[in-house]
């Protein structure tokens, strides 16, 4: 559970994702579409500049990210 992600950090520590390495390649997010508090910390849908959707789970305590194509 160890991914890439760059985030903006204001008041919190990742606060909102803006672009992550998924399976070599960079993606960069166009827009947050929902952002979840979870009981590890932070779980975000995300859609990307190729217009592809991502879940980003960031697990406080670990300080890590999981990175997953997200599908309906």
């Amino acid at each position: 559970m160890n991914q890439t992600v760059r985030c903006y950090s204001g008041f919190r520590l990742a606060e909102r994702p803006v672009s992550f390495h998924y399976k070599g390649q960079l993606h960069r997010i166009r827009n947050v579409l929902s952002e979840m508090k979870t009981e590890i910390g932070y779980q975000f849908q995300v859609l990307t500049e190729s217009e592809l959707q991502y879940q980003l789970v960031y697990d406080e305590h670990q300080d890590s990210w999981l990175i997953r194509p997200f599908s309906n």
